[in-house]
């Protein structure tokens, strides 16, 4: 069973990258704990804080909630060891409004699905 951890505020400047980064590292290095981070701000701090090249992702956390039938493991990115990532880019911001409303189980069913399970998931929005 994944443990979900949301590091969640709408507020700007309020630590919420720094806090997923070292809350994942500490997980991944110290417990052990395979950790999936999907980065859910549009500018993609967290991605690019894990030295992801955003202009080279061929896929984001956007194609996922577009499509429900993609596989999260065509998004994943391998960024450190234990530490896999759905990265985010600008684009996410085109569907903010749109999604702001549908629960998290409804937009990403093939997040939560099996193939993630024993996963720890972050969320920064």
């Amino acid at each position: 069973m994944a443990r979900v951890i949301a590091v969640t505020l709408q507020k700007g400047g309020t630590g919420k990258t720094v806090t997923a980064v070292h809350l994942s590292a500490a997980l991944a290095k110290h417990h052990k704990q395979r950790v999936l981070i999907v980065d859910m701000d549009p500018q993609g701090n967290i991605s690019q804080a894990l030295g992801i090249d955003l202009e080279n992702v061929e896929k984001t956390v956007l194609d996922l909630l577009e499509d429900s039938r993609l596989p999260a493991k065509n998004v994943l990115i391998h960024a450190r060891n234990n530490i896999d990532v759905i990265p985010s880019n600008v684009m996410l911001s085109t569907a903010e409004v749109e999604l702001a409303w549908i629960p998290t189980e409804a937009v990403y069913p093939n997040i939560y699905s099996h193939e993630v399970s024993k996963i720890s998931l972050f969320r920064c929005v």
